[in-house]
């Protein structure tokens, strides 16, 4: 299945000492729902969906409150992409962080 120029895209982090990433799972989906590929990343080793491939995971380390994304969002302006947020929220409690944004891109 080819990748569709518009998709939503879920991940979840598990995260240890220090923000290191123990485990994640990653669901991009298309507009209409069906899903497009999914990832995991547990144990040290990385599987994807789209091309059933088992691949050796380095370690990561989850830097900053909002994962970088406001890094990577300033990456994409600086090469031509409308990057709009249109909601974001923070949860801060005991069980840990939650952070869920909205947004869309758009190739100029």
């Amino acid at each position: 299945m080819a990748i569709p120029n518009e998709q939503i895209m879920d991940t979840w982090f598990n995260l240890g000492q220090d923000h290191q990433i123990l485990q994640s799972v990653s669901i991009m989906r298309a507009f209409d729902a069906r899903i497009v590929q999914v990832g995991v990343v547990s144990n040290g080793k990385a599987w994807n969906s789209a091309t059933n491939e088992m691949q050796t995971a380095e370690p990561l380390k989850l830097e900053g409150l909002d994962a970088n994304l406001l890094r990577e969002l300033q990456r994409l302006q600086a090469v031509g992409v409308d990057v709009e947020i249109r909601e974001q929220k923070i949860f801060d409690g005991d069980e840990g962080t939650l952070i869920i944004f909205a947004m869309s891109m758009m190739h100029l």
